[in-house]
């Protein structure tokens, strides 16, 4: 996609969430879970900012659903996956945006 848009940051934010009732999926009941808030910097070519929010549920029990792994070392996982995307998507587009010039 061309855009004049680059990734300036993306950061990542962690909270456990309580459900106000327990969640049955499947053999799981969840009580409580892992929310992450993605918080973005980006930039136009002419230097205007703006800041952007994501979040989603990191439920291991949907997206991993072995039970020989245990739940905290999925949850881990999973935390360490969302940080290292973070950091990819930012630096590659601070590599992308120091190779075009514009006008």
């Amino acid at each position: 996609m061309d855009s004049d848009i680059r990734v300036i940051e993306a950061e990542p934010f962690y909270s456990v969430e309580l459900a106000r009732e327990p969640l049955k999926f499947g053999a799981s009941v969840v009580e409580d879970c892992l929310y992450c808030h993605v918080r973005v910097l980006v930039e136009n070519r002419r230097g205007h900012r703006a800041v952007g929010w994501g979040a989603i549920f990191l439920m291991d029990m949907w997206s991993w659903p072995d039970p020989a792994v245990p739940h905290l070392a999925r949850q881990e996982a999973m935390r360490r996956l969302t940080d290292e995307t973070c950091r990819l998507v930012a630096d590659h587009a601070r590599s992308v945006m120091s190779r075009r010039v514009y006008t």
